[in-house]
């Protein structure tokens, strides 16, 4: 094979539907046990992987959140990072990182875009300093945000 395999490849190995693939990927229980034996062999024996983006794709979520780190001093970052993949982890969802070292309103509202572009369910804004609060005003991305402030920086919203 030149290519990964696929659900209709551990179909055919396994003599069973793909619908039959997706319900023992799912831990579907109307599966009966040899039937998800014989999947799960075919799966090993392929090296099938799941395609996350083709799921996403099909159910339109990503199980994803963006992170982006805003400042560069973020203080006890790496146990603010810790935090935010520790409780994504728990619901389910991975993290994507991204960074906007200052600069122009247009270059954050591009980092949001490409995290966006991605699919993300939701972006946490990791921020040093309030401005990056009026950067964001007027941002529109579709996805709710969430503002972190690091250190001792008031956020009045």
């Amino acid at each position: 094979m030149n290519r990964a395999p696929g659900m209709v490849d551990v179909a055919r190995e396994a003599g069973v539907s793909h619908v039959t693939v997706s319900r023992v990927l799912n831990n579907h229980p109307s599966v009966r046990p040899e039937t998800r034996a014989r999947v799960e062999a075919a799966i090993e024996k392929l090296g099938y992987r799941r395609n996350s983006v083709a799921r996403a794709l099909k159910s339109r979520r990503s199980s994803t959140v963006g992170v982006v780190l805003a400042g560069t001093e973020l203080y006890e970052l790496p146990r603010v990072l810790r935090g935010v993949q520790t409780a994504a982890q728990r619901a389910g969802y991975w993290v994507n990182l991204a960074s906007w070292q200052g600069g122009t309103t247009t270059d954050l509202a591009e980092t949001l875009q490409r995290l966006t572009d991605q699919a993300v369910e939701a972006i946490a804004v990791i921020a040093d300093r309030p401005m990056v609060m009026d950067a964001l005003t007027g941002v529109v991305t579709g996805v709710p945000i969430s503002v972190i402030m690091s250190g001792n920086v008031p956020n009045p919203r």
